[in-house]
């Protein structure tokens, strides 16, 4: 299995646009370590993947002790090496963030993944947004494999115009159940404290809320087809949506590094 060389930055291999690899992003970010994304085209990301921790998922973090290559473990990894204060994970709420990060990832990232695919797939924002830390190879490639992308990706992910509405309809509940949790008036889903749920819900949200600070520049409503923008702008409006959008403002560091995510030429 890969690992860094003592010393070198953290690698951390990505499908840019991807927001689990922005869940792995933001956390290395606001833990202040020093890596080098390395991003890739969907399809092409699992080549990569594979050689680096022997399967097809991303994002994948590559360091001293080998390679990590779930968001959810990236993050734990992470937090090991923050002072007590600055960790995710307290270990009083673990059982609790580990459970609900579960829901999340399961939830509002898959969910919202597959609407946001069955939306943007037909279009060609895919050309034009999240492609610019990608070799340069892979951008040029881009707009002839993107019916081929198309091809693979609707199956994989279940998301076929038929299957969105479904998509949308458990997206909306999980909103639904992320706002009765705040209704109570608390600040962070699990009481006083900013934690990985609360990182996780405003990262995987990012795929239907489409904030400016992101890893990677996402398009905006007014860039969606008609029915899409008013979905997002809903989904904006709703209690779960302006939490997240608080949470990306408070919590998410910006401006990014501007050596993660440089074009591999």
């Amino acid at each position: 299995m890969p690992h860094t060389r003592p010393g070198a930055p953290l690698r951390l291999l990505t499908i840019p646009i991807s927001h689990f690899c922005e869940k792995a992003r933001w956390a290395l970010e606001r833990a202040g370590l020093d890596y080098r994304e390395e991003a890739h085209l969907q399809g092409i990301h699992m080549v990569y993947a594979m050689r680096a921790a022997r399967g097809r998922r991303v994002p994948v973090l590559i360091t001293e002790q080998g390679a990590f290559n779930e968001s959810g473990q990236i993050i734990r990894w992470i937090d090991q090496r923050l002072p007590p204060s600055e960790r995710l994970i307290p270990d009083e709420l673990r059982g609790e963030i580990d459970e609900l990060e579960r829901r999340l990832d399961e939830g509002v990232g898959v969910e919202g993944r597959r609407w946001m695919y069955s939306v943007l797939m037909e279009t060609d924002i895919p050309t034009r947004f999240g492609s610019g830390p990608l070799p340069a190879w892979e951008r040029r490639v881009l707009p002839y494999g993107l019916p081929a992308l198309r091809l693979l990706l609707k199956p994989l992910l279940n998301a076929s115009p038929e299957q969105a509405a479904d998509a949308l309809a458990k997206l909306n509940r999980g909103f639904d159940k992320v706002a009765a949790m705040l209704a109570d008036d608390r600040p962070y889903l699990l009481g006083d404290r900013f934690t990985a749920a609360d990182l996780a819900f405003a990262a995987l949200s990012a795929a239907v809320l489409l904030p400016e600070r992101y890893g990677v520049q996402l398009p905006q409503p007014a860039d969606l087809p008609p029915a899409a923008a008013a979905e997002v702008e809903r989904l904006r409006a709703h209690p779960a949506g302006e939490f997240a959008a608080r949470i990306v403002a408070e919590h998410r560091p910006w401006p990014p590094p501007t050596h993660a995510a440089q074009p591999l030429h």
